[in-house]
């Protein structure tokens, strides 16, 4: 157990001018699941649609079969898999796919495409596979974040509490990513869901505020990208009904100012009230495989397989 005691005066858009927290804080337990990279690496002799192709081909050939429930996240690269799934489904190659998506747009595309859907409750929460997207990716600890908003259209950014629960329940869970965004540190902005209410979404960002003072800002998303810290007065709500807060870190991850393991993060994030979900998505596996296509899982088993194609290299971490 450790108590983090910390007080500074400090101009802040929310609430008052000075603050003083004392918190009993206890790490998390590791999460109980592992994640797996897959990653395309961009270069100039492959352009976007062969990697996303070769995405694509790659989980179907390896990792999707007969009669699977498969978790789907929100991309280009999930678009590109559904596509192989309706043709394989179409040819004979496979039988029996149910999808669960996380995502109204990623819904909308698979039933275009004909491949069937589900949901976790009709499935009593067996899920053979989740294919997640990442924005950001850390190759040393595998952890990742989702739901940031800057890949397009807000209407395309996955429901949080949908991804989370796919996550769990999945027996197997791949993240796909561009080799352009892993790294050794997660940085950025990591996405934080609130109810949304007028009456307590200042408090949930002073809160916040608090924890990450001098590393980060806090600012409520908004549909439009020149409002100013409070999101001016068309904040962004999400299909399920929320807010968004945005934690846009100045450098890394970081709290305290010390890049913290992202377990305590995610613990501090987690104890403030009113926060209902967040972006930020921590697993448990110590190797990643980095290469021109790329796949490393561990099944239900906990065994760790190696799927490759073109070239990739281990590494162990």
């Amino acid at each position: 157990m450790v108590i983090l005691t910390q007080a500074c005066p400090i101009q802040r858009p929310f609430g008052s001018h000075l603050y003083k927290r004392r918190r009993d804080f206890q790490l998390l337990d590791k999460r109980s699941w592992s994640l797996k990279p897959l990653i395309p690496r961009v270069s100039e002799d492959q352009d976007t649609d062969y990697q996303l192709r070769a995405v694509a081909k790659l989980l179907a050939d390896e990792m999707t079969a007969n009669g699977q429930v498969i978790g789907i996240g929100t991309g280009v690269a999930v678009n590109e898999y559904l596509r192989e799934i309706s043709e394989r489904l179409g040819d004979g190659r496979l039988s029996g796919v149910r999808c669960i998506p996380s995502s109204d747009v990623s819904a909308s595309e698979a039933a275009f495409l004909g491949v069937p859907l589900t949901t976790i409750e009709d499935v009593n929460g067996n899920v053979d596979l989740m294919v997640d997207v990442a924005d950001e990716l850390d190759l040393e600890n595998l952890a990742y974040i989702v739901g940031r908003g800057d890949n397009g259209p807000q209407a395309n950014q996955p429901s949080l509490p949908r991804v989370r629960q796919l996550l769990e329940k999945a027996r197997v869970r791949v993240v796909v990513v561009d080799i352009a965004k892993t790294g050794r540190r997660l940085g950025g902005s990591v996405p934080v869901l609130i109810e949304a209410n007028e009456d307590i979404w200042e408090d949930i960002a002073e809160e916040l505020d608090d924890i990450f003072i001098g590393d980060a800002e806090i600012r409520r998303r908004s549909v439009n990208p020149d409002a100013g810290p409070r999101g001016g007065n068309s904040p962004v709500i999400t299909t399920d009904g929320n807010m968004v807060l945005d934690v846009q870190f100045l450098e890394g991850l970081k709290l305290f100012g010390k890049d913290e393991i992202y377990d305590r993060i995610v613990a501090e994030i987690e104890t403030v009230d009113g926060v209902l979900e967040h972006g930020l998505v921590v697993g448990v596996a110590r190797k990643a495989v980095v290469g021109t296509v790329v796949v490393s899982a561990i099944g239900e088993d906990g065994q760790e397989e190696v799927k490759e194609e073109s070239g990739p290299r281990v590494v162990h971490l």
